[in-house]
C-alpha cells in the first residue's frame, strides 16, 4: 500500500500542491512552521477523516480561504487501487468521496487506507487520561475492522438516549420500561465492542513486548491490561454480554439517581506495566516513550498481518527526541518494508547512510522540492 499522487489545495499553509512521493522512504526537511507536519496531517486526514492535532476542521483551511482539499490515489497490492478526496469547508460538515462516490458514514473510509502516526506526544497514550487511550483502541481497531465503526455510532446514539432518560426518568411515567430496552441495546452493542478491544489488546499485547524487550535490551517486560468494572475475563460474546447486564442491573439505582450511565465501554481503560509497576505512575517519560513506540511498531505488524499488506507510516519529527537505539529499530521495522513520510529539522539527525535509499524533499512556506 503507498500513496502515488496527492494533491493538497488551501490546507494550512499550501495554496496548491501536487506531489508524487516515493514508494519506500520519503524525508522532508524545513525549519518549522514551514509545512512539515502539515503534510503528514494531510494524509492523516484522507486515511482517517481527522486529524490528530486539529480541534475543529476549520483549523485546517487555509486562512481566508473558504474551503481546502486533499486528494489522493493510493495503490494496494490486496485490493484495487483507490482514490480518495476530502473537501473541508467552513462552517459546512466534510466532504468524504471514494472513487469519486461520496460516503456518508465514515466507516466507508475507515480501512481503505491504514496509517500509523508517530509523533512526539504518543507518551500521551500511556500517561495521558483514559479517554486518550480508549481513543487509541477506537481508531486502531476501526481500521482493521471498520465494522467496528458501526458498532461504536450505534452504542453512542444508545448510550446518548440513554443518559439523557437518565436524567428525566424521576419525570417521566412508564419511563423504566423505555430504560429496560435501551439496556438491552447498550448490551448487544456494548458486549460486541468489548469482545473486539479484548481481541485486539491481546493481539497488540503478544507484539508489542517482545519489540519492548527488544528496544531495553531485555531490561523491562511490557504488560498491557483492559480495566473494566465488567467481568471480563471470558472474551466471548455471550459472556460478555451476560457481565455486562449483570453489572448493569447492580448499578441501576446508582446510575438513576446521579443521571449518567455508569458502566460501559466508555469508560474503560488499558493500564501498562513495567516489571508489574505501573508505568503510568511510576515510568519515567523515557520509559512511556518507550511504551508507546513498542505499542505503534506493534500495531503496523498487527495490522500487516490482518491486511495482508504493510499500512503507510509516518514519523513527525521523532528522530529528535529519541535516541540511537530507538532510531534504528524504528528503520529496521520500516525501511523496505513500508512506504514511510519522515519529518526532521535537518539532516544531522541521521546516519548518511540512510539516505542512500530515502528520496529527500526540502519544505518551505508550503513549497516542496526534491
Amino acid at each position: 500500500m503507498h500513496i502515488s499522487h496527492l494533491s493538497i489545495q488551501n490546507f494550512r499553509n499550501y495554496t496548491d500542491l501536487q506531489f508524487s512521493p516515493d514508494s519506500g522512504l520519503n524525508v522532508f526537511i524545513g525549519n518549522n512552521a514551514q509545512g512539515k507536519t502539515s503534510l503528514l496531517e494531510a494524509i492523516y486526514l484522507f486515511a482517517t477523516a481527522r486529524s490528530w492535532r486539529a480541534g475543529k476542521d476549520a483549523e485546517m483551511v487555509k486562512w481566508e480561504t473558504d474551503f481546502s482539499r486533499v486528494s489522493s490515489t493510493v495503490t494496494r497490492t490486496q485490493q484495487n487501487d483507490i482514490s480518495v478526496d476530502v473537501l473541508l469547508s467552513r462552517g459546512e460538515k466534510k466532504q468524504i468521496s471514494v472513487n469519486t462516490i461520496r460516503q456518508h458514514r465514515l466507516a466507508d473510509l475507515i480501512g481503505q487506507v491504514n496509517v500509523v502516526l508517530i509523533e512526539p506526544h504518543n507518551e500521551e497514550i500511556v500517561r495521558g487520561d483514559p479517554s486518550r487511550r480508549r481513543k487509541f483502541m477506537n481508531l486502531e481497531i476501526s481500521q482493521i475492522q471498520p465494522q467496528y465503526c458501526h458498532l461504536l455510532a450505534n452504542y453512542r446514539k444508545i448510550l446518548d438516549q440513554r443518559n439523557k432518560l437518565l436524567k428525566d426518568i424521576s419525570y417521566r411515567v412508564g419511563s423504566t420500561g423505555v430504560l429496560d430496552v435501551l439496556n438491552e441495546q447498550l448490551i448487544a452493542y456494548g458486549a460486541q465492542i468489548l469482545e473486539r478491544r479484548l481481541i485486539f489488546i491481546e493481539k497488540i499485547g503478544k507484539v508489542a513486548s517482545p519489540i519492548h524487550s527488544q528496544i531495553t535490551d531485555s531490561s523491562e517486560q511490557l504488560g498491557i491490561n483492559y480495566v473494566s468494572v465488567i467481568d471480563v475475563s471470558d472474551h466471548s460474546a455471550a459472556a460478555l454480554t451476560d457481565q455486562f447486564r449483570i453489572r448493569l442491573n447492580a448499578v441501576r439505582d446508582e446510575e438513576i439517581r446521579r443521571g449518567v450511565t455508569l458502566v460501559g465501554p466508555q469508560r474503560d481503560d488499558l493500564t501498562f506495566t513495567l516489571n508489574g509497576i505501573d508505568a503510568r505512575t511510576y515510568g519515567s517519560q523515557g520509559q512511556q516513550r518507550t511504551i508507546a513506540l513498542s505499542l505503534l511498531l506493534a500495531e503496523l505488524e498487527v495490522m500487516e498481518e490482518i491486511a495482508s499488506e504493510p499500512p503507510i507510516v509516518l514519523l513527525d519529527d521523532v528522530m529528535t527526541d529519541l535516541d540511537e537505539e530507538r532510531r534504528t529499530h524504528i528503520f529496521e521495522m520500516t525501511r523496505g518494508r513500508c512506504q514511510t513520510f519522515l519529518t526532521a529539522a535537518s539532516e544531522r539527525a541521521f546516519d548518511p547512510d540512510m539516505f542512500t535509499s530515502a528520496r529527500v524533499f526540502r519544505v518551505s512556506d508550503g513549497r516542496v522540492e526534491g
